[in-house]
């Protein structure tokens, strides 16, 4: 299971530096554009950012 979600903090490690979260109502949501199968058991996923 995925959930598209881009969350960032400075209290845990991340690729993402913002405030941090108190609940999952300020994450960035986002919409699958493309799936890619690469390699063996690997996917390629390709989101944009829902405003």
């Amino acid at each position: 299971m995925f959930a598209p979600l881009a969350i960032g903090g400075t209290s845990t490690p991340s690729l993402f530096d913002s405030p941090d979260l108190t609940d999952l109502g300020g994450a960035a949501r986002l919409e699958l554009k493309k799936m890619k199968p690469v390699g063996e058991g690997s996917v390629w996923l390709h989101y944009k950012v829902k405003k």
